[in-house]
């Protein structure tokens, strides 16, 4: 008896799929057993109405039992399938990101000792096919110019990279931080960057075409001579930029802080400076307003408001 028992135990430990079935049968024997009693007990006639009832109720109960576990194991057995699954996906993810890392690492290494501009271009290509810029830590890197075309930067953290003379084309910074980036001459078409910070980023004669900088915070930005027409700044922080000789055609403004903006000689013909902060900018009669007046001294700038 001791070793049946034994091997009972070893069976359902090595095959933990044998309880349920194990369960259900049981529940199905006695449900059909007890009411086959109590039919037998009523045909015969040899006992009370009592006892009939109490084997009819017995093998009603098992019944019961046996749809409630049913209804139990296929409501639990699918929500561990379903946490299987995120599990399942949860480690993918985690094998995907690890690998995706040691690729920044390599990436990184390689495009540091590059030895020409050529051989640049190459890994630059690779690592945004292989989406490695998103998410990476990067510093004191040269990208000057290359093209970056649908590079994703989002929650990269990009300190002291410049990319003089480069060409970026629908480039995502969304999140990012940008410490002393430099894209002076670069030209930036379409970048999307929404919720990002930029410190002490320099933009000087920058052709930027249709970017947006949404809720963003620049603070002390250089835009000096840049050419932003049709971008958008709405509700980014840019106090303290300097504009000055900057071509802002059609430039979105909107609840923009501009407090203490550079502006001297720039354009702002079409402009939308609606609901921006516009205290302490500095202007001059070369500053051409949203409505393609010049500005001079007597101007009320809160009519743009």
């Amino acid at each position: 008896m001791r070793n049946v028992i034994k091997t009972l135990q070893f069976q359902l430990k090595s095959k933990p799929n044998l309880i349920p079935k194990i369960i259900l049968s049981a529940l199905l024997f006695f449900s059909i057993v007890f009411n086959a009693i109590s039919l037998m007990l009523t045909s015969e006639l040899l006992i009370n109405d009592w006892l009939v009832s109490f084997f009819q109720n017995l093998g009603t109960d098992f019944f019961g039992a046996l749809i409630t576990y049913l209804l139990l194991e296929n409501i639990i057995g699918g929500w561990k399938e379903k946490l299987q699954e995120e599990r399942s996906k949860t480690t993918q993810n985690e094998e995907l990101e690890k690998k995706r890392f040691e690729q920044q690492i390599i990436a990184c290494q390689e495009l540091k000792y590059a030895s020409n501009p050529v051989e640049s271009q190459k890994i630059i290509d690779k690592m945004i096919s292989l989406v490695l810029f998103k998410r990476i830590n990067l510093s004191e890197l040269s990208f000057n110019n290359l093209i970056l075309s649908n590079a994703d930067f989002t929650e990269s953290k990009l300190g002291e990279i410049t990319f003089i003379n480069s060409r970026l084309n629908n480039c995502i910074f969304s999140f990012a931080y940008l410490s002393r980036v430099n894209f002076t001459s670069a030209t930036l078409s379409k970048i999307n960057a929404n919720k990002a910070i930029l410190v002490d980023a320099n933009f000087t004669e920058c052709i930027m075409p249709k970017s947006k900088f949404t809720r963003c915070t620049i603070q002390n930005g250089i835009f000096v001579s840049a050419k932003i027409n049709d971008g958008i700044f709405d509700g980014t922080d840019l106090s303290y930029s300097n504009f000055s000789n900057a071509n802002l055609e059609n430039v979105s403004f909107a609840k923009t802080n501009l407090k203490g903006a550079d502006f001297k000689g720039a354009r702002l013909y079409g402009a939308n400076l609606r609901g921006a902060n516009l205290s302490e900018v500095l202007l001059d009669k070369y500053t051409t307003l949203p409505d393609g007046k010049q500005w001079t001294i007597n101007v009320d700038l809160t009519l743009y408001i």
